[in-house]
């Protein structure tokens, strides 16, 4: 007896294919309910659709951020690199604004070294520092210098605060990396 075929699993090629030939009032409906449907999605239209209210989406994003991060989510056993990293990997691929993103970094590492100094040892956020103040590297690489300064005048605010709190060694990253990009912002 021949084996039945299995159908072949839904992907974007098939949803493309079907709402192609959508009229245009299907399609706006169908973002509507999208949009309706979570918060995150909200968060990637205001930012892909509504550029001029960049400024009131990132304020979200970053609230939202600082939950993420929060002593609360820590203590509960509920902070997860991955989850941060996602929402900082939509919100960037919404936005395709590097000055916002890094600003959502910065934000990242204020919140995540509140939270260490308030949980003490907790590898598990030390890690996510590290892998913040790499990505935060690549993003200041891109940011135009214009939109550098404040965003550095924040590391050394930073820097200062917690220079020389931890261990693992992040007090000195935290250091250098602000020190690294305050002489890079004084050679431009």
């Amino acid at each position: 007896m021949a084996q039945a075929k299995k159908p072949p699993k839904p992907g974007w090629g098939k949803c493309k294919a079907t709402i192609k030939n959508w009229p245009r009032p299907g399609v706006v409906a169908l973002v509507k309910e999208l949009y309706d449907l979570s918060e995150e999605n909200r968060t990637f239209l205001h930012a892909r659709l509504l550029p001029q209210h960049m400024g009131e989406t990132l304020e979200r994003s970053k609230r939202k951020l600082r939950s993420m991060l929060s002593v609360s989510t820590a203590w509960n056993n509920h902070f997860r690199h991955v989850d941060v990293k996602r929402f900082i990997d939509r919100f960037e691929k919404a936005s395709d604004d590097p000055a916002a993103v890094a600003d959502l970094l910065v934000t990242d590492l204020e919140a995540g070294f509140a939270t260490l100094a308030e949980i003490g040892d907790y590898e598990e956020m030390v890690d996510h520092l590290y892998a913040t103040l790499s990505r935060l590297e690549e993003m200041l690489e891109i940011v135009p210098r214009e939109s550098r300064v404040a965003l550095i005048e924040r590391l050394n605010a930073l820097a200062e605060k917690w220079g020389a709190e931890f261990g693992y060694g992040i007090s000195d990253e935290l250091v250098g990396f602000a020190q690294f990009w305050s002489g890079r912002m004084s050679a431009d």
